[in-house]
């Protein structure tokens, strides 16, 4: 390959050259007719030089696409084309089409992950239990058909052998300004929630996530992407995963993430991106879940009937991201309002909720590390080679502030949380992840659980397989 590439370029520049240094005294001696041929030859030395260019450009497209990891192809017949591309992939091609970019018809793609953890919690007062969890055992379909007509269907069996319906839509994506997808997926709120599991920056997920119940729900979504920014619109019901609604009404959802940078121009700000979202609904059964990542109830608002909420549910919130190689910056805000909220004693009033989280994640190994896709190491791991994979450092401040609250003799709790969560993650390969996190939560208050009053440390590992 590298004696192919560079004698196209050498005599390119030989010709290219010989014609430029001589073209000045030949144009001054020379005949009509040999000026002419001189100037037919200047114009083969561009054509040429631009052929050259065109090759070198297709080269190096080849490299890349050869450097994202092992890929094969099989036809069979003219119409159907099984291919490994970070998964089985088969093609139902239309051979009457003459760009190759829209010969695919229909597609079918296999995927799936699976994330064993074992938890340590180094305080011997924990009310938790040392374990080897099996977190996530995800397979999934996606593909299209008729190029525009795409769908995913996922399941997940990790809990406690129960079968777990994660996504189930359809989406039509005629037009890239304006995409629609009905069915289950998830809330268009919260960078790290929206972020594939298998791409998370650390192993859990942020506190208020869990606080706010952000997560897959039934619903209809219109998004886009524009010149500068992307958004999404939903309708959603608001009962979290494959569930009926329980009113009429229905969660409104927007979000809008501006990239003001353009790829090339700004290359240490062209992976920036600012974005925020808001969502509207009522509830009379919406409760938060104050849980920190390690399980550890921190509030508990004493509810004694299943009537919670007589008002609205507002959820409100900020992002930042950029995403410069090796380096990612990554924070978000959310405010959640529960309006009406009724306690345990029967009072009634406003509850609100801050939170957010602070992310620095950094590629010790150099490589690059791309939102929501898959870090690709430099080299792969393989001690008898040399090759030890790609290595990655990242800290997170997480922090939750509870207002508003409503006295009770039943409630107990505290009123804020901080987690500082430290990792280190080690990409084996492309499909093979290895993560350690040590967490330090410290607790306001006493939680009123076990013997935990001021902090708790926790030590996450995980191995994860994806494809």
């Amino acid at each position: 390959m590298t004696g192919r590439r560079g004698r196209p370029g050498l005599g390119a520049a030989v010709l290219l050259g010989a014609v430029v240094l001589g073209a000045p005294l030949w144009a001054q001696t020379a005949p009509p007719a040999e000026q002419e041929r001189l100037r037919a030859l200047e114009q083969q030395a561009d054509y040429l030089h631009e052929q050259v260019q065109q090759l070198r450009a297709r080269l190096a497209e080849r490299d890349r696409a050869a450097a994202q990891g092992p890929e094969f192809e099989r036809r069979w017949g003219e119409d159907v084309v099984v291919a490994w591309k970070d998964g089985l992939r088969v093609y139902l091609l239309d051979p009457g089409e003459p760009d190759p970019e829209r010969r695919p018809l229909h597609m079918v793609a296999l995927d799936g992950r699976l994330q064993i953890d074992y938890r340590w919690f180094a305080d011997e007062a924990s009310p938790h239990d040392d374990t080897f969890v099996l977190r996530r055992i995800r397979l999934g379909v996606k593909g299209f058909f008729f190029r525009h007509l795409a769908y995913r269907l996922s399941a997940d069996f990790a809990r406690d052998g129960d079968t777990q319906l994660k996504d189930a839509y359809v989406a039509f994506t005629y037009l890239k300004a304006a995409q629609l997808m009905v069915g289950q997926f998830k809330t268009p709120m919260m960078l790290e929630q929206l972020a594939s599991s298998k791409y998370l920056n650390f192993i859990e997920l942020p506190m208020m996530q869990t606080v706010a119940q952000i997560d897959r729900d039934l619903g209809i979504q219109i998004h886009g992407e524009l010149e500068y920014a992307h958004y999404q619109l939903a309708v959603m019901n608001g009962e979290r995963g494959n569930r009926a609604d329980s009113n009429d009404d229905k969660d409104l959802i927007a979000r809008l993430v501006l990239t003001p940078f353009k790829p090339g121009k700004t290359p240490i700000l062209e992976g920036l991106a600012i974005g925020g979202s808001i969502s509207y609904g009522k509830r009379d059964d919406f409760l938060p879940v104050f849980r920190t990542i390690s399980g550890t109830t921190f509030l508990d608002l004493g509810q004694a009937s299943s009537d919670f909420q007589a008002g609205g549910l507002l959820r409100a919130g900020g992002e930042f991201l950029l995403v410069a190689g090796p380096l990612r910056l990554q924070a978000e805000y959310l405010h959640l309002r529960v309006a009406d909220f009724v306690t345990g004693a029967g009072r009634e009033g406003d509850l609100d909720v801050r939170g957010g989280y602070v992310d620095v994640l950094f590629m010790l190994t150099g490589e690059d590390y791309p939102y929501d896709r898959r870090v690709v190491p430099d080299s792969d791991f393989d001690p008898l080679a040399g090759g030890w994979g790609a290595w990655q450092v990242g800290f997170r401040w997480d922090v939750v502030d509870v207002e508003g609250r409503l006295a009770s003799d039943r409630i107990r709790g505290t009123d804020r949380v901080d987690a500082f969560t430290f990792g280190l993650n080690w990409y084996l390969n492309r499909f093979v992840k290895v993560q350690a996190n040590y967490t330090r939560i410290v607790y306001e208050d006493d939680t009123g659980v076990a013997r935990i009053q001021s902090n708790e440390d926790v030590v996450f590992f995980r191995l994860a397989l994806e494809y």
